[in-house]
């Protein structure tokens, strides 16, 4: 039985957000405090 696939109705500005992570990432516009409160965040899950 195949899962029931869903489509994203906002298709468009989803991939313009990812984009913008990407862009965000690369330029290095974090410091290491955002990583750190990222990787708490992440494993507090």
């Amino acid at each position: 039985m195949k899962p029931e696939m869903k489509i994203d109705p906002h298709s468009v500005e989803t991939l313009e957000r990812f984009n913008q992570c990407i862009d965000y990432f690369v330029n290095g516009n974090f410091t290491d405090k955002d990583v750190d409160e990222a990787k708490l965040a992440t494993f507090q899950k």
